[in-house]
């Protein structure tokens, strides 16, 4: 008997000693900028919370956060101010990106003229940043340029921009289309490897350069988009790109799919204003850049002349809207999640971004 009660006793103690178990439980915001419009593309701005469904991998979950615009702008939970002297904006972050590197000098000046109609006419709510993609001799190497760091709207930023000599010349030397001479001649005419060689190193430079924009916005708190002024890029070396050229020649969908994935993880909203307006020279990619736009939740101008009210719908849409919010689901895995967004109002049309990352949640 003794010797039980001595165990009981040792067993006691031991217990006293053992570490306490301590379950915390850990919650994560997800938000997402929703922005929804009727059939003839107007802002429906009188949604409430129970008009709309919020799904994670199609698995509904409770809407936790509901904010219409014009509201206090949220922000997300353990988000910093930049370190780099960025100002902070409740209104959200804009970066306007001219570019130059897939469009010829026409398509350069129309891009140009349209953000400088756009900002002399209207002051955006939110900050702005300017970037250039085509770098002048003898920056090559590092095509994307920012012209003027993030600044609240103001009477500098629309007197910058109206200055001549605030952008590069849009008639920079072309660096692009050199031919390597890795590539032989083949039973094929050179000039066909020559394009190849042009059209890989601008279709790479330009997701260098997006993924490149995307993370030095990541840090940025609240809401980010980007106005990408361009023609875009084809997703597929072929024939009808580069005539002479095999069916497959080559595909950028790898790379494009990581684009997006970067995009999304940092809730940036993409604009997308094609500069080659009813021009009916030059081409453009409207695969690409509707993509683009469609699945990080931004709008798709294109076809029309007027490009600085593609710039200013653009500008506005960020501070448009909804931003709705669910908690992450326990269990959740780690990586990419889809998201879905409905509502329950007729003919109304929902524009969001189409995934996060739970990794990258504070």
């Amino acid at each position: 008997m003794r010797a039980v009660s001595i165990l009981l006793a040792i067993a006691g103690v031991a217990a006293q000693q053992q570490p306490e178990t301590v379950i915390r439980s850990m919650t994560r915001l997800v938000q997402v900028h929703v922005v929804a419009v009727d059939a003839q593309g107007r802002p429906v701005s009188d949604l409430r919370r129970e008009d709309f469904q919020i799904f994670d991998e199609k698995k509904q979950q409770p809407l936790a956060l509901f904010v219409p615009e014009g509201g206090a702008a949220p922000v997300s939970e353990g988000a910093v101010a930049p370190a780099d002297g960025t100002p902070e904006s409740k209104h959200g972050y804009t970066a306007i990106l001219l570019d130059w590197l897939n469009s010829g000098v026409a398509e350069r000046i129309r891009g140009d003229d349209g953000v400088r109609k756009a900002l002399r006419a209207m002051q955006p709510r939110q900050s702005v940043a300017l970037y250039v993609l085509g770098a002048e001799p003898p920056n090559v190497q590092h095509p994307l340029r920012m012209v003027w760091n993030f600044r609240e709207a103001s009477e500098d930023l629309a007197g910058l921009i109206s200055d001549p000599m605030a952008l590069p010349s849009p008639d920079i030397a072309e660096q692009y289309g050199k031919f390597d001479a890795r590539f032989g001649s083949g039973s094929r005419n050179r000039k066909v490897e020559e394009q190849i060689y042009d059209w890989n190193m601008r279709v790479m430079d330009t997701v260098r350069a997006l993924n490149d924009l995307g993370g030095r916005m990541s840090r940025l708190p609240g809401k980010k988009s980007i106005v990408w002024m361009t023609t875009g890029f084809p997703l597929f070396l072929n024939g009808s790109v580069i005539p002479g050229a095999h069916a497959a020649e080559v595909s950028y969908i790898g790379e494009f799919e990581r684009v997006l994935a970067i995009l999304n993880r940092n809730d940036i909203a993409v604009h997308v204003v094609d500069t080659r307006g009813l021009a009916t020279t030059g081409r453009s990619f409207g695969d690409t850049e509707q993509a683009v736009a469609e699945r990080t939740g931004g709008t798709y101008f294109a076809a029309r002349n007027d490009l600085d009210t593609g710039v200013r719908e653009a500008l506005d849409d960020l501070n448009a809207g909804y931003t709705l919010g669910f908690l992450v689901p326990e269990g959740a895995v780690a990586g990419p999640h889809r998201i879905g967004v409905k509502t329950k109002r007729a003919h109304v049309y929902l524009r969001y971004r189409e995934s996060y990352d739970l990794g990258s949640l504070p």
